[in-house]
């Protein structure tokens, strides 16, 4: 890994104040990526200390939902169901804010979806192939037991967008306290 995007990743998490570890799969990103994670994670990184996500996520983590409850959703959306669930995640205010990014990175951003404490999707644009998110390491390594930290997953095929990206996963943190997760893919560009 190139010594420029170490150092502007360790600042990034050192300005953050959370843990200052990182995912494995970031030393296995090829030089192409690494430039466009160089020039987008200073970006995207505020996104998880924006006021109105920050609220958006304390107010869904506050309604509790049993990870049974989100499981059993999970499997509807996963076979076809939820739709007045998938409509209201991408249509509510953070997820306009999320489709405005996208329309307007589109050569760049695959999709950018928000997940609360225990990782359902709670916003998201274009919509996810599946709910929770709560099982994959992207929410996992990025929620970090409520420690937060950036996590980089590896170059991959995305069914729900069908590109080839890869997910950066960005605490939505303040005060040392993670709350949630963003989670945006950026397209392999060539």
């Amino acid at each position: 890994m190139n010594l420029y995007i170490k150092f502007m990743l360790l600042f990034v998490l050192q300005y953050a104040q959370i843990d200052k570890s990182f995912s494995k799969d970031v030393l296995e990103i090829n030089p192409r990526m690494e430039s466009i994670i160089v020039s987008q994670v200073p970006i995207l990184w505020p996104l998880g200390r924006k006021s109105e996500i920050l609220e958006f996520v304390k107010k869904s983590n506050l309604k509790k939902v049993s990870l049974s409850e989100i499981k059993k959703i999970d499997q509807e959306w996963i076979n076809g169901g939820q739709k007045e669930l998938k409509h209201s995640i991408q249509n509510n205010p953070i997820a306009t804010y999320f489709k405005n990014i996208v329309q307007k990175k589109k050569h760049l951003i695959s999709e950018i979806f928000l997940c609360d404490a225990n990782g359902p999707v709670i916003a998201s644009y274009p919509s996810t192939s599946d709910y929770w998110q709560g099982d994959e390491d992207k929410f996992i390594e990025s929620f970090n037991k409520g420690k937060g930290r950036v996590y980089f997953g590896p170059l991959e095929y995305d069914e729900s967008t069908k590109t080839n990206s890869i997910q950066i996963s960005i605490p939505v943190a303040w005060r040392n306290e993670t709350y949630g997760v963003i989670v945006v893919g950026l397209k392999n560009i060539k």
